[in-house]
């Protein structure tokens, strides 16, 4: 029996269970009305069909006079044992609410009403919310006498809640992680640029050189890393490209080396001869990171983990699948944990150590890559996550083609206008633009940009979508009204977006991506003056 049949049932059973205690309720309730209608205990009757807790407490000696049949379901208590003990009602509730539910209880001999929020916790250890409305009754003469109030279980209400404000947060982060990304983007490409410019002022066999391209590597990978930000703030869209899933193991494996735990054994058991999967190479990284990271969790005190990939050969030629697993030697997961374990938020760490966000990362990015995940875990012997990816008939691991070859940048004429807030990127591109033969001119801002549309005579106009004063579409629409004939190639640290789609569709002459390679510049500008 698989998985799949398992849960299926598991959930039959469950659902025969719920009909069968509805048949009883209503065999129930009908013995109820019956009693009704001759008369017998209609308040009773009415009590034992809510779902909240209407209780009476004898003021002066705090004694519980009252508390209906849906107390024992809620508290998990009997009502004789609270008739018996009355401080009973107080000891369920959590240490950390019971002192201000107590007090709050309290001043109700002053005529006071009750109205708190806490915890209970039920003789099997689960918790409870509740939320309690009281108010004190009077005698003749104004004395609080009793305490009649309701009780109601909010737990279901509150996890709302509390997944509504962890979207909030998770929303104001990415927000937060979005503008860290494009503010960085701005300045990698200063960087990628000036390197650049040394990149071809020095010879092949400069021993400088070796230096400079390991600048240019570190620069990608903080590229990579940007993008994932962007990824995780949803800005824009990613690359689609033939990924080696093997190389990318070996990128995360050098960043796991400085954040796992020196107890933590970490094997590699990678097939040659593997073929390329299709996706995003930054998305696909921050899968195995995350499965890695989780793994290491689980061993932290002392173990291993084992990061296997393979191939499984399609149908009649078809190129198959490429399978990754990430295998941990730790305690496992008990079967109501593994069900939840790719839920948003659901998580078994402690409070501050993590956001239950890393396996529904896993289930979203693998999904969108047209894979799948399964997860297998036995108490006691460990955990084990599949992700199963579609192959691409491509050049397998270790066999891509030479490209040390540098081929030449096309070079061009005419007079490009830089649109962007950042000094650095300017100055950059300008020296990039002219070292291909083209002339440039700098504006800061959309309002520098329109009056130097009217004033020069532009080919080209390199456009930054988000700038202060007047931004990327607004000054866009701008130049249109001055210059319907002028080109304008949209650029952005953020991916492209709506916005950038709408302007294109008006007749943008295209989009690149902040940090802009020196490469990318080149082909790029040379093929809409070129055209």
């Amino acid at each position: 029996m698989n998985e799949t049949e398992q849960d299926l049932r598991l959930e039959i059973a469950r659902l025969r269970a719920r009909v069968a205690e509805l048949e009883l309720r209503e065999k129930a309730l009908r013995q109820d009305c019956g009693a009704a209608s001759r008369g017998e205990a209609p308040l009773e009757l009415l009590a034992a069909h809510m779902d909240d807790v209407f209780w009476i407490t004898d003021w002066q000696t705090h004694a519980t006079v009252y508390a209906s049949p849906s107390f024992e379901r809620l508290w998990g208590r009997s009502r004789a044992s609270l008739y018996a003990n009355p401080q009973e009602w107080a000891d369920a509730i959590h240490p950390e609410d019971r002192e201000r539910a107590w007090d709050s209880f309290v001043q109700m001999g002053e005529g006071t009403t009750y109205d708190e929020v806490y915890r209970i916790v039920r003789p099997d250890g689960g918790e409870v919310w509740i939320h309690d409305h009281a108010v004190p009754v009077r005698d003749e003469h104004g004395r609080v006498t009793h305490a009649v109030g309701m009780a109601r279980d909010i737990t279901e209400t509150r996890r709302s809640q509390e997944l509504a404000l962890q979207a909030q947060k998770m929303q104001a982060i990415g927000r937060l992680a979005g503008g860290v990304a494009h503010d960085f983007n701005n300045m990698l490409s200063g960087i990628l640029g000036f390197a650049a410019l040394l990149q071809h002022d020095l010879g092949a066999d400069d021993p400088r050189r070796g230096d400079l391209c390991e600048i240019v590597a570190i620069c990608q990978r903080a590229r990579e890393l940007t993008g994932n930000l962007l990824g995780f703030a949803r800005k824009g869209r990613f690359r689609r490209e033939r990924v080696d899933l093997n190389g990318a193991i070996h990128n995360v494996e050098r960043l796991l080396a400085h954040t796992v735990p020196r107890k933590v054994s970490i094997s590699l058991e990678l097939a040659t001869g593997l073929p390329a999967v299709e996706g995003d190479p930054a998305q696909l990284e921050q899968v195995v990171m995350n499965l890695a990271l989780n793994a290491a969790d689980a061993v932290a005190g002392g173990g291993s983990m084992v990061i296997r990939t393979g191939r499984i050969p399609g149908a009649r030629g078809e190129p198959g699948q490429v399978e990754l697993v990430v295998g941990d030697s730790g305690a496992g997961m008990a079967p109501e944990v593994q069900r939840r374990a790719f839920e948003p938020f659901f998580t078994t760490k402690a409070p501050g150590e993590g956001t239950g966000l890393g396996l529904a990362m896993v289930y979203g990015t693998v999904s969108n890559h047209g894979g799948s995940v399964r997860l297998d875990s036995v108490p006691g012997a460990g955990t084990t996550v599949t992700v199963l990816l579609p192959a691409v008939s491509a050049v397998a691991a270790g066999e891509r083609a030479d490209t040390t070859v540098e081929p030449a940048l096309p070079r061009g004429t005419g007079t490009v206008l830089v649109v962007d807030d950042e000094p650095v990127l300017r100055r950059a591109m300008s020296r990039l633009l002219g070292r291909l033969g083209y002339a440039v001119v700098l504006a800061e801002d959309g309002v520098e940009a329109v009056e130097q549309v009217g004033a020069q005579d532009l080919d080209l106009v390199l456009l930054d979508l988000a700038m202060p004063v007047m931004d990327g579409p607004e000054a866009y629409e701008a130049i249109r009204e001055l210059r319907p004939d002028l080109p304008v190639l949209l650029c952005s640290g953020y991916g492209p977006d709506s916005v950038a789609d709408q302007l294109i569709d008006r007749g943008a002459a295209g989009f690149l991506q902040k940090p802009i390679a020196y490469e990318d510049l080149a082909r790029v500008v040379a093929g809409v003056l070129g055209s």
